[in-house]
């Protein structure tokens, strides 16, 4: 996202030569992971429902990446609306919101540890009351 940023500066078709990078790990992946025979899933038994649960999850996930992707989309157009930055100031925000991603999933055994099973609950709360969510 930072590149993304920082390339819009150059114009606005240029971030997306971005995706160019899918080929270049495309090709790494084709020449240096190891082929092997694929290995078939082990018969469990018969098969069980999902609990209901997990639909509400799914659900509110849903919800929750709707909002998200909504506001890092349109960040670039309020910015510029405001007179507030442009394209690169816009690549900046939205890439610290891939940092915060990246320090909650490397505590996110504590985090587990001290919410306990409210831990879903204090993670929308944080979410919710970060400075990015306005």
């Amino acid at each position: 996202m930072l590149l993304a940023g920082w390339l819009a500066t150059f114009g606005w078709r240029i971030p997306f030569n971005v995706y160019f990078l899918g080929l270049f790990i495309f090709i790494m992946v084709f020449f240096f992971l190891p082929k092997g025979e694929v290995q078939k899933p082990l018969d469990h038994g018969p098969k069980r429902k999902i609990p209901l649960a997990v639909y509400g999850y799914a659900l509110a996930m849903g919800a929750i990446m709707v909002a998200y992707y909504s506001i890092s989309t349109n960040i670039a157009l309020y910015l510029e609306q405001n007179n507030l930055g442009g394209a690169t100031l816009a690549g900046t925000v939205v890439s610290f919101t891939t940092v915060g991603g990246m320090i909650t999933s490397l505590l996110l055994v504590q985090i587990e540890m001290t919410f306990k099973k409210y831990v879903i609950p204090a993670m929308l709360f944080t979410m919710g009351g970060s400075p990015f969510s306005f």
